[in-house]
């Protein structure tokens, strides 16, 4: 298997560089109640799953995981990129 993968994040909290704009936005603006955002990008969308069933995820990824999330309340979400020109 070869694959490319990246990976980014964002965290909020009182610290995060996100933390005051925010906590500035109206109080009808919806934020959702995450602490913060993973992306993982691969090339294919079918490499994710590959990924996510990897020894080296298992053994590596979780348990750093664990340490700082909640992983019963991870919530996926899968999306495909499209470029739109117009």
């Amino acid at each position: 298997m070869r694959q490319s993968v990246s990976f980014s994040s964002l965290l909020s909290g009182p610290k995060a560089p996100l933390a005051g704009p925010l906590r500035d936005l109206p109080a009808e603006v919806p934020v959702l109640p995450y602490d913060g955002v993973a992306e993982l990008w691969v090339d294919k969308p079918e490499d994710i799953f590959e990924l996510l069933q990897s020894p080296v995820y298992e053994q590596r990824v979780i348990p750093d995981e664990e340490k700082f999330l909640d992983r019963s309340k991870t919530v996926m979400l899968l999306t495909t990129e499209h470029n739109v020109i117009g």
